[in-house]
């Protein structure tokens, strides 16, 4: 059991920017803490989801709802996802060889590409919570982030037991050899 509370640990450290007040590391929790990624997503939708819910409750404009709804992933997650998505940006849209893009990639310099490619991302997130908000389906702007939690926790799982089912059917279950499994 203590590997997994180290494994959300690790994981809340790596990947949330609300500080963490048990910081563990251990290498040997690695596994354990790829496993947490799916629960610390489904809590930080949950917070964004409550944000939401305070904003309706004190009946913000609608401007102002876009605008927290949009940032609230962004700032609950250390906007570690926006620099991936910049990067990815810079190395796919500059046409270049493979071996270039991937110095892309790896280069610490922000692009024209990566600049552009966020300014229409938070263009599209404002315009879809702020037409949400205004046409009165506010609620859909609370009930997003509720369902991105819930369908991340899901979809990690699913993979994981499909990866699990196809390392029984090789023979070898997370490191350990097995009898395969017949399949009719």
């Amino acid at each position: 059991m203590k590997k997994w509370f180290t494994g959300f640990s690790m994981c809340w450290g790596m990947f949330c920017a609300i500080p963490n007040p048990i910081r563990r590391w251990d290498s040997g929790c690695y596994r354990q803490m790829l496993l947490c990624l799916p629960f610390l997503g489904g809590a930080l939708g949950l917070i964004w989801a409550g944000i939401g819910l305070l904003l309706l409750r004190i009946s913000a404009p609608g401007p102002i709802f876009a605008l927290c709804m949009t940032a609230a992933p962004w700032c609950l997650t250390g906007f570690i996802h926006l620099d991936g998505f910049m990067d990815c940006c810079d190395a796919v849209l500059s046409r270049r060889e493979q071996a270039r893009r991937r110095e892309i990639l790896k280069d610490s310099h922000v692009g024209s590409f990566a600049v552009i490619c966020l300014v229409l991302l938070a263009m599209a997130g404002l315009s879809g919570v702020a037409g949400a908000a205004l046409s009165g389906v506010a609620v859909s702007g609370v009930a997003v982030p509720a369902a991105m939690a819930s369908s991340a926790v899901i979809s990690v799982y699913k993979k994981f037991c499909k990866t699990a089912m196809l390392a029984a059917q090789s023979g070898s279950i997370m490191g350990r050899s097995s009898m395969p499994l017949r399949t009719p």
